[in-house]
């Protein structure tokens, strides 16, 4: 938990209203939803991260602005988020020398993050520009020749895509090591990492009961299929980045749960899990990488 943020906890919470025990889960969740402004005025990072996502879904539902502008949009939010979390895990870092020292913990978490945010943010700055650049000028091209297109599968194979049954036998044959050293599958696992630092590093409530974590935790899932499906080109991909990131996100979230957050193996290794903000970070790490990932 943050050192900085420790005494809003049982004020938000409250606030929040996540502290009693007889609301509904649909009442629980409505509530989070419109206490949202108030969690990000107290730095509540998944909070921060649930507001921008939620709110790009809602204007490619509403379908009122270009796939260029939606793209830049898009872009633009993955950089807001991790610089946020950059922000505030070198916040937390500097809090933590002053009030403890430099501890080995401290230490190795400290570097290890910052360089990470680092990267992050400097990744998410040259793609929100380059890629950006990149996105418009093959849609200025695609104007011409839209009605040339006999068939959009036949047209992204030719350009040296695959059909979804071709990327299903290439993700057969693909080896461990070839899929961890995809450029773009290494980028998202930079923001996963990144977002994980983050939600340590902000005032986040995590979920009250052990029941209501494991809804919690069912829902994203299953949300996450239904993104896949419909943001991914692949859907094979997609279930891809979701089971690495997940393995990943869950062995990051449980070492920055002990060694950031002050919890206890046993602690994380049970039902009690569900509960702390690991899981918040693992929900918040996997999302960010699934959106990022995504080609909308």
């Amino acid at each position: 938990m943050a050192i900085i943020n420790e005494t809003l906890n049982q004020t938000v919470g409250e606030t929040v209203g996540f502290t009693s025990s007889g609301m509904s889960y649909f009442q629980q969740a409505a509530t989070y939803l419109g206490q949202l402004p108030t969690l990000i005025s107290h730095g509540d990072y998944f909070a921060i991260m649930v507001a921008l996502i939620g709110g790009f879904i809602l204007l490619v539902l509403l379908n009122k602005l270009s796939g260029l502008l939606l793209y830049i949009i898009k872009r633009i939010i993955i950089f807001l988020i991790t610089g946020i979390a950059g922000w505030y895990f070198f916040r937390e870092f500097m809090a933590r020398t002053v009030a403890q020292g430099f501890t080995a913990s401290t230490i190795i978490f400290g570097v290890i993050g910052i360089l990470v945010c680092l990267t992050g943010i400097v990744v998410a700055f040259i793609t929100l520009v380059k890629q950006s650049a990149k996105h418009a000028k093959e849609k200025g091209t695609a104007l011409f020749k839209e009605k040339e297109i006999p068939d959009a599968q036949i047209v992204h194979a030719a350009k040296g895509g695959k059909t979804p049954v071709q990327d299903a036998v290439d993700f057969k044959d693909k080896t461990l090591m070839e899929q961890f050293t995809d450029k773009s599958f290494l980028t998202i696992m930079v923001y996963l990492v990144v977002a994980e630092f983050g939600v340590f590093s902000s005032k986040t409530i995590a979920a009250p009961q052990i029941k209501t974590g494991m809804v919690f935790f069912a829902l994203f899932l299953l949300a996450s299929f239904i993104f896949i499906k419909a943001s991914y080109q692949s859907y094979w991909k997609g279930l891809r980045h979701l089971m690495v990131t997940f393995v990943i996100g869950f062995i990051l979230s449980i070492l920055l749960g002990v060694y950031w957050g002050n919890y206890t193996y046993s602690h994380l290794f049970s039902m009690n899990y569900f509960t702390t903000e690991s899981l918040v970070a693992l929900i918040t790490g996997v999302g960010v990488s699934l959106f990022a990932g995504s080609r909308k």
